[in-house]
């Protein structure tokens, strides 16, 4: 089955992380949540605080298939960290998939194409 790594930055929006999270894990996909700050408690902006599996720099890079970020404040955190924006370019040129919902793929704006990406 699949393997996905979701990245979770403070302000994420809830309901974009737990429904595709829940519909991944429906279809059998192995679903790992990394928090991209320093504590494994990330806090959506509503307030709902999700309990990640590891920090994002624990994670294997090439031990994923898919890369999915949930948006809305998320956004902004993902621009300016390191690690996570670069993960994501690794992933990308790597050839691997790349799912982002609303705002989040702004968050990789100038980085480079999504044209080989699905609407």
């Amino acid at each position: 089955m699949p393997t996905v790594l979701a990245i979770l930055a403070e302000g994420f929006e809830e309901i974009e992380l737990v429904s595709p999270i829940d519909l991944l894990c429906r279809v059998g996909a192995t679903v790992t949540l990394a928090a991209l700050g320093k504590g494994t408690h990330v806090t959506g902006r509503n307030g709902l605080t999700i309990h990640s599996d590891t920090l994002l720099a624990s994670v294997r890079e090439d031990s994923f298939e898919c890369v999915f970020l949930p948006g809305w404040l998320s956004v902004k955190p993902l621009r300016v960290e390191p690690r996570g924006r670069g993960l994501i370019l690794r992933h990308h040129q790597g050839g691997g998939w790349l799912a982002a919902i609303w705002a989040a793929p702004t968050a990789l704006r100038g980085s480079f194409s999504w044209r080989h990406c699905a609407a």
